[in-house]
């Protein structure tokens, strides 16, 4: 088989340097730059650009790199569809999802699916809403959770749920005191907002267009935990679903107050899976049990982890 000729060249491609994918892959760099060679010897076509500081896919670098994850990804399903034909429930999945939901949703979510398949092994990623879709739909991840808002193509939704964005302060914030506050009432204070997170950036700053509220960010920042830390000492209001602050919320040292402008609430997020790609049956298994999950943040009263009984059957 020709799969760990492909790995060289995907592995290349994610380091960008044939002498850094040597080192992933645990290699020679003249074996990596070897076969690298062959397959451009068999293709009558050069795949990479070689610079001082590395190399750069050219067109038909692209072309083929797009089938070496296909066909890299189609031997992992396979490798894992026999696997499960003998019994063995392993397999490995690959999930990208919102930073706030690795807080809580996340960790009890696979906590419990690693309890029914212990054989199962993960890599999770944080990403930004708009390169949630663009990881899955690329092969680079199996599942997705994010917000939806935008182009739905390639993508299909196990599940999706309602959220609302809100004020998030400090409880001793003079906001925290209010049932609901307008874009117009927070900017009278120091504001935390996410650097350039589409596509809930421009929905937010669209919002405060509408207000008639010019924001003077105090904070900008891709940070979380940054952002986190602003926010619970005071220092500035920010603008996030309940998710991201499931803890703070529940340990009151941060309130939540529902935002007054209604295309705020409503922003659906939602576990999605490639639409012309199959799942494994390890990764179809964990979509449909982070589905199931989702959808349990949705009932009220519903706790921020929305945490299921210990005995619950597997999926």
């Amino acid at each position: 088989m020709h799969a760990h000729v492909l790995r060289y060249l995907e592995e290349v491609v994610r380091r960008g340097s044939i002498r850094k994918a040597a080192e992933a892959l645990h290699v020679a760099s003249s074996a990596v730059n070897r076969q690298i060679l062959k397959l451009e010897a068999s293709l009558g076509a050069p795949l990479f650009e070689r610079r001082a500081g590395g190399v750069r896919l050219t067109p038909a670098g692209e072309i083929l790199t797009r089938h070496a994850r296909e066909t890299l990804y189609g031997f992992a399903r396979a490798r894992a569809s026999i696997d499960d034909l003998k019994g063995l429930k392993t397999g490995h999945v690959k999930i990208v999802a919102l930073d706030s939901l690795m807080v809580d949703f996340l960790p009890a979510a696979l906590e419990e699916f690693h309890r029914l398949y212990p054989g199962v092994s993960f890599t999770v990623m944080a990403a930004g809403p708009s390169d949630v879709g663009e990881e899955v739909v690329s092969g680079e991840a199996d599942i997705g959770l994010s917000f939806v808002l935008g182009n739905m193509d390639h993508l299909t939704v196990i599940a999706r749920i309602p959220t609302a964005m809100h004020a998030i302060v400090a409880s001793g914030h003079p906001l925290a005191r209010r049932r609901v506050v307008r874009l117009v009432d927070c900017v009278r204070y120091p504001l935390a907002l996410v650097h350039d997170t589409l596509p809930l950036t421009p929905l937010l700053e669209g919002e405060f267009v509408r207000a008639g509220a010019e924001p003077a960010a105090l904070l900008r920042s891709n940070s979380m935990e940054l952002l986190r830390q602003a926010v619970k000492s005071g220092m500035c209001v920010a603008f996030f679903t309940r998710l991201g602050f499931a803890h703070e919320i529940e340990k009151r040292e941060v309130v939540a107050v529902p935002l007054a402008e209604t295309r705020l609430s409503g922003i659906p997020l939602a576990v999605i899976v490639p639409a012309r790609r199959r799942l494994s049956v390890a990764a179809t298994a964990v979509a449909d049990h982070l589905g199931r999950r989702l959808q349990l943040l949705a009932k009220p009263g519903a706790g921020p982890a929305a945490r299921t009984p210990r005995r619950r059957r597997a999926p």
